[in-house]
């Protein structure tokens, strides 16, 4: 982002940090990142809030149970392990994603060790990079420096897929104007 936070962003990172201190309180969580255009700081008054928590060992009994004093809307159960929970707050929806950190790692992994990858993992990658981290910062540095550097075949089949993908103006219009550097790297 080149400005300042919209004001938007900046009010849903403070209820995004209240409602992760939820599960921040649990030793088995190493991380939680805040995403979307909140993270990035261009959230207007239409966007969400989308949390990923990462487990150690995911405690499905915590996760089922959901956040005290909120009305859940929604539990799904995505694969193997993993839940996405939805909450609504008078209009506003929050979704926490949960994952256990060893599976992420693992699904990650191809982004380093095959040539054209699923370009999913590459956009899960960039979502990632492009979070605010709301507890365990030394684990997403060391997770960061995995994921930062693309090998340079990578680099080069990304360009090679995204090439005339964009509209005429896109990068520099609506990316590098609206502050989205996620965007215009990616």
């Amino acid at each position: 982002m080149t400005g300042e936070p919209t004001e938007h962003s900046v009010w849903r990172r403070e209820l995004a940090r209240e409602l992760a201190s939820f599960y921040a309180s649990d030793s088995s969580v190493t991380m939680i990142c805040l995403g979307g255009s909140s993270a990035r700081g261009i959230a207007d008054r239409w966007s969400d809030i989308d949390l990923i928590v990462y487990w150690d060992a995911l405690d499905e009994k915590t996760v089922r149970s959901g956040v005290p004093g909120l009305q859940r809307t929604d539990m799904l159960p995505t694969s193997a392990g993993t839940f996405i929970e939805s909450y609504h707050l008078e209009g506003l929806k929050v979704d926490f994603g949960h994952v256990k950190l060893s599976d992420w790692k693992n699904w990650m992994e191809p982004l380093h060790s095959t040539p054209e990858p699923d370009p999913e993992l590459v956009n899960m990658a960039g979502g990632f990079l492009s979070s605010m981290v709301l507890h365990g910062r030394e684990c997403f540095r060391e997770m960061e420096k995995t994921y930062s550097s693309y090998p340079t075949g990578l680099a080069e089949y990304i360009l090679r897929k995204n090439m005339g993908f964009f509209v005429s103006n896109y990068l520099s219009g609506q990316c590098w104007e609206r502050g989205d550097l996620a965007a215009w790297f990616q």
